[in-house]
């Protein structure tokens, strides 16, 4: 028995001595494990302090090649619902598919799909600047502009309004923003509703954003834009508008400009453009440049430099098409299967000081069409001015052509 014993021994030693080893080596491999995690962590929480600071979003590499995550306390559901309304886009295709799909879908509708045709095609309300001769349309507007889904959505860039001067409400404007970028997201935001505070900045002002006529042929978006006060950007709609008290907000440089917009390129359409200031010489209304700084970053598109077979195609589609179609891309996130979504770049909409047309009697002989050109002349020098007083470090050249 002793000697058994003696043998069983070592074994039981030799044993041990092998589980050792292995629980010496898993402890290495946690420590390991546990020193990776730490490290990815610290970095998880730089890169979410730099998207909380500089407004990056989710999954996105920026120039220095960082990935940046998007700010963990943001709801997913609420950023996917400001991706929707912040590009029009994705609600022009929601209009178009609802009507399609219950067109196909559900044949008891199709006869009531044609009464509303019909009455698109017969409705003025575009050319009113929205349902204005409706009951209780202005509680319904503001209602509609105050609705918290739009703060959401500016907060998505986030936009940012910067006021440098008062406007006296009495008193009518032409708002010019620049430039218009891929979407038009600064103007949206800032004359659209009142996501960035413009009815708290300028108390009184009842601005109404214009647009392009073919956009109130999108079924079912159209009465959504109508019920916010959005009118076509026809000139007979913006004299009715001026004369009746109310101001207007233009997207100056229009389909053209948008075959420009491109991250560090900051191009306005605006020397051979006069017909916005003529129609604040014929109403007396102040003009009033905004530039929206950043408005270009939330889209990268395909080069499509002047004289190429790229942008020649774009020229002679949107010569007859009146809008424009450039190739671009931004992020994906579901439920969007293409890289259609916005980057999340900071748009800063600088509104600068009204400038008067002067009086007819004060004209000192000037014809109209020498008063036009003299505002035009100060409308750009302020552009320049606001650009140089509010441009960010490292941000590109304003050009103006």
């Amino acid at each position: 028995m002793g000697k058994e014993a003696s043998k069983a021994a070592p074994q039981r030693t030799e044993e041990q001595e092998r589980l050792g080893l292995k629980l010496s080596s898993h402890r290495a491999v946690f420590h390991d494990v546990a020193e990776v995690e730490g490290k990815l962590a610290g970095q998880r929480r730089r890169f979410v302090a730099d998207a909380t600071t500089e407004g990056s979003g989710a999954s996105e590499a920026d120039a220095d090649g960082v990935v940046r995550f998007q700010p963990p306390r943001t709801p997913r559901w609420r950023n996917l619902l400001s991706v929707a309304l912040v590009f029009p886009l994705q609600s022009m295709q929601l209009g178009f598919g609802l009507f399609g799909g219950a067109w196909y879908f559900v044949p008891a509708l199709r006869m009531p799909l044609l009464g509303y045709l019909a009455y698109m095609f017969l409705d003025a309300s575009p050319a009113r600047g929205g349902w204005r001769s409706w009951p209780g349309f202005g509680a319904l507007r503001m209602w509609l502009r105050d609705l918290s889904i739009w703060k959401w959505a500016a907060s998505y860039y986030p936009t940012e309004l910067v006021k440098t001067a008062d406007l006296d409400p009495a008193k009518s404007y032409v708002f010019g923003y620049h430039p218009h970028g891929l979407i038009g997201a600064g103007a949206c935001a800032t004359f659209g509703c009142n996501a960035v505070g413009f009815d708290t900045l300028y108390r009184g002002v009842d601005v109404t954003l214009m647009t392009l006529n073919m956009t109130f042929w999108v079924p079912f978006f159209r009465d959504w834009i109508l019920a916010h006060g959005i009118g076509s950007c026809n000139r007979a709609t913006c004299l009715d508008l001026l004369r009746g008290g109310r101001s207007i907000a233009l997207v100056i440089g229009g389909a053209k400009e948008a075959l420009d917009a491109r991250p560090g390129v900051l191009r306005c359409y605006i020397r051979r453009r006069q017909g916005f200031v003529r129609v604040a010489v014929e109403t007396g209304a102040g003009l009033v440049p905004a530039l929206g700084i950043g408005e270009n970053d939330l889209f990268h598109q395909l080069p499509n430099p002047r004289g190429s077979i790229v942008r020649r195609l774009q020229d002679t589609l949107q010569a007859f098409m009146k809008f424009s179609m450039p190739v671009c891309y931004g992020r994906t996130l579901p439920p969007f299967l293409l890289p259609t979504v916005p980057l999340r770049r900071k748009i800063t909409v600088v509104v600068g000081a009204p400038i008067f047309p002067p009086a007819p009697e004060a004209r000192e002989g000037l014809s109209d069409d020498e008063v036009v050109e003299k505002l035009h002349t100060e409308y750009m020098a302020a552009m320049e001015l606001l650009y140089k007083k509010h441009a960010p470090a490292g941000g590109p050249p304003l050009e103006l052509v």
